[in-house]
């Protein structure tokens, strides 16, 4: 993180706000001013991450206990996703000063809000060592619902690694917390990332029925988007046995799904997501 960043929002930036469990710390120097920035980053983050990569199952941030800066325009995906490009150098910079200086549930969080980021930018190593961390941590904290999503965002980096035993662990373990707490929309996460290492190893009967039961629980709530990526992948299922009728039908509602939800990434990525793996 350039010194130039950090003299920009010592000079300009609001008082912090007092919090145990958030990044705001009050008191002047250069340690305050880091803690800030870092703080600055992360709020900016979780934002352009929700508007770049709407689907992904979420930990509250809990961002009112964040100091308020001045936010970067970013009224799409486009714009959320060119923020974080930009800015990756300063994002990474922020996700090592808190793995060296922050607490557990800080860098949780952090890696929570960047592993989109990381994954989709190809950060894998980086991302893997603090994605275990983050899912040890909630585990000791008791909170399951976290550690779901946790256990999601390290399946996600796993699969894309290449450790499809990994992620496929991964995911399943978090698809048995989505199943004790009765949430149906961290089911259905569960099952899309599960689909992802049974995908890439041949498993495409058990990949269509899992699969089925995430369209069930997507059309339950109505969420158009997850709708659109549940038939993506059905879509690419029934191509890889031989269906291809059934596929067409599937990438057109898919299609037609990501179009009405605004989605640029899921419709020029409609095939190249099964190549990719999920």
């Amino acid at each position: 993180m350039s010194d130039e960043s950090i003299d920009q929002h010592s000079a300009s930036s609001p008082e912090p706000v007092d919090s145990p469990e958030g990044f705001g710390y009050t008191g002047g120097g250069s340690w305050q001013v880091m803690r800030r920035l870092v703080a600055h980053y992360l709020r900016t983050a979780d934002r352009a991450d929700r508007l770049a990569y709407p689907f992904r199952s979420r930990i509250d941030l809990d961002a009112d206990h964040l100091p308020r800066m001045s936010q970067p325009e970013m009224g799409d995906a486009q714009a959320a996703e060119q923020w974080l490009v930009i800015e990756s150098a300063n994002l990474l910079s922020a996700l090592d000063w808190t793995r060296q200086h922050g607490s557990e549930r800080q860098l949780a969080l952090a890696a929570h809000v960047l592993a989109g980021f990381l994954d989709m930018e190809g950060y894998l190593g980086t991302a893997e060592p603090i994605l275990r961390r983050a899912v040890a941590y909630w585990r000791a904290a008791g909170d399951d619902a976290a550690r779901a999503r946790a256990l999601l965002d390290l399946s996600g980096v796993c699969s894309h690694s290449g450790d499809y035993d990994g992620g496929h662990a991964a995911a399943s373990e978090a698809l048995g917390l989505a199943r004790s707490l009765s949430d149906s929309e961290l089911e259905s996460e569960s099952i899309h990332h599960l689909w992802i290492p049974l995908w890439h190893t041949g498993q495409f009967v058990l990949a269509q029925t899992l699969q089925e039961r995430a369209l069930y629980l997507r059309k339950q709530s109505g969420d158009t988007l997850q709708i659109a990526r549940s038939h993506n992948l059905l879509g690419i299922t029934q191509l890889h046995l031989g269906r291809d009728h059934e596929a067409l039908d599937l990438f057109e509602q898919a299609l037609l799904g990501f179009a009405e939800a605004s989605d640029n990434r899921g419709r020029y990525r409609l095939v190249q997501e099964g190549h990719r793996g999920g």
